[in-house]
C-alpha cells in the first residue's frame, strides 16, 4: 500500500439529509483526503493511494447513490482490492450497474470476503465497468451460477493471469473456469489453490484434475492451469 494511504474504519450514519446540491456530482471532484472524511460517515473499510486502492463497503439501498459517487474518487487506480459486500451492495439494486463509472486505468482486481462466498456472476457484470482487467485474484470461495450475459471485454482481450483460493471444487466453480478458458484470448495462467477440505480429499482431487484437463476448446493455446 502506498505510503500516503491511510485506513478508515467507520460507523453507521444516515446520509439522507437535504443539501442545496442535490442532483448534482460534486463528489467525484473532491480531493481525496476530503473523499476520505465523506467516507468517514459510512459503514466502510477504505483507503486510497496514487496507483491503489482498498474498498468494502456494506450499506443499504439508500445509500447506494452516493456510493457510486464515491466509486468516481478512485476509478483512476490500478490496483484494487474489492470485497464481496461492496459488490452484493452495488446489486442490491437493479439500476445500479449503469451508474457505475468506468475504472478505465485498473490492471489488477483482488476480490476478498471477510464471510460468506464471492458471488461471480455479480462480479461478471462489474467486469464491464473494468475493461483493462489483466490480473483478477479471489481470496475466499465463489459461486458462480445464472450467468448468461455478454462476456467483458477485459476477459476477451486482456486478462492474462488468474488466481483462485480456497477452491472446493463444485460443478459452480469449475463453470467459471471453463468459461475463462473458453473465453480468455491472452491467458497465461490460472493458478488455483484448493480448500482444506479438497486438499484432503485424494479421489475428489482427481476428479478436479480431469474435469479440468478436458476443459475445451481454450481461447489461448499458451494457458497453463497450475492446480494444487
Amino acid at each position: 500500500m502506498d505510503g500516503n494511504a491511510s485506513m478508515l474504519s467507520s460507523k453507521e450514519n444516515n446520509l439522507d439529509g437535504q443539501n442545496n446540491g442535490e442532483g448534482q456530482d460534486r463528489l467525484s471532484y473532491l480531493p481525496a483526503s476530503v473523499l476520505h472524511h465523506i467516507l468517514s460517515f459510512l459503514p466502510t473499510k477504505y483507503a486510497v493511494g496514487t496507483d491503489n486502492a482498498i474498498l468494502d463497503v456494506y450499506c443499504s439501498t439508500t445509500t447506494i447513490d452516493r456510493i457510486i459517487k464515491l466509486l468516481g474518487g478512485i476509478c483512476n487506480v490500478e490496483d484494487l482490492d474489492l470485497s464481496n459486500r461492496t459488490i452484493d451492495s452495488l446489486f442490491s439494486r437493479e439500476d445500479t450497474l449503469a451508474h457505475v463509472p468506468t475504472f478505465s486505468s485498473l490492471v489488477d482486481l483482488t476480490v476478498t470476503a471477510e464471510s460468506g462466498d464471492i458471488d461471480a456472476s455479480n462480479l461478471m457484470s462489474l467486469l464491464h465497468k473494468m475493461p483493462c482487467i489483466e490480473y483478477l485474484s479471489f481470496c475466499a470461495p465463489y459461486t458462480f451460477d445464472n450467468y448468461n450475459d455478454i462476456i467483458p471485454q477485459c476477459i476477451l482481450s486482456h486478462l492474462k493471469f488468474v488466481e483462485l483460493n480456497d477452491f472446493f471444487g463444485s460443478e459452480s466453480e469449475l463453470r467459471l473456469v471453463k468459461v475463462l478458458l473458453t473465453n480468455g484470448r491472452l491467458l497465461e495462467e490460472i493458478t488455483i489453490r484448493s480448500s482444506v477440505e479438497l486438499s484432503t480429499d485424494s479421489n475428489k482431487q482427481l476428479e478436479v484434475t480431469k474435469q479440468l484437463l478436458m476443459m475445451t476448446p481454450r481461447a489461448s493455446v499458451h494457458c497453463a492451469i497450475d492446480f494444487a
